[in-house]
């Protein structure tokens, strides 16, 4: 593999219920993935850590 590869994604936290991360409890750990020309992928943390089992997480995305 000779060169350079650029990847560019975007991730904005979309968790904040209005008080940032005050308290542990006080926000969700939702984000949006975003990579020009690709769908959106919405992503959270694992629901051990209080995040949203319907969204990916990490440990989803390393295996997938």
């Amino acid at each position: 593999m000779l060169g350079e590869h650029d990847y560019i994604v975007r991730a904005e936290w979309t968790g904040n219920r209005g008080v940032g991360t005050a308290g542990y409890r006080d926000y969700a750990r939702d984000v949006t993935l975003r990579i020009e020309g690709k769908p959106d992928l919405l992503a959270s943390s694992d629901k051990p850590f209080r995040g949203d089992p319907s969204r990916w997480n990490p440990e989803d995305l390393l295996v997938a």
